[in-house]
C-alpha cells in the first residue's frame, strides 16, 4: 500500500549520483501514480541546475494536491489519468 501522503520526483537526466532507472523504480514501488519528471541537461543538484522549472513543478504540484485534498477531504486520493 503506498503512503498516505502524496510525493513527486523531480529527477535530473544528466545525475552521475544517483542512475535515473532505478531512483525512478524505488519512486514508483512506493507512490505508483505519483507524478515524475526528468529534466533533460540536469545533474544531481537540480535545484541549483534549474531553480524555475524545480520550483514551477513543485507549485503545480502543491496546487494540485490541495485541489485533490478539497474535493476527497479525509483521504489523499492520487489523480487518474
Amino acid at each position: 500500500m503506498p503512503p498516505a501522503l502524496p510525493a513527486m520526483y523531480i529527477h535530473g537526466e544528466e545525475d552521475g549520483a544517483v542512475p535515473t532507472e532505478m531512483a525512478i523504480g524505488m519512486f514508483k514501488g512506493l507512490w505508483p501514480n505519483g507524478p515524475v519528471t526528468r529534466l533533460p541537461g540536469v545533474g544531481h543538484f537540480l535545484q541549483e541546475d534549474a531553480p524555475e522549472a524545480v520550483t514551477a513543478l513543485i507549485s503545480q504540484f502543491i496546487q494540485m494536491t490541495r485541489t485533490v485534498r478539497s474535493i476527497t477531504k479525509d483521504h489523499w486520493l492520487p489523480p487518474h489519468g
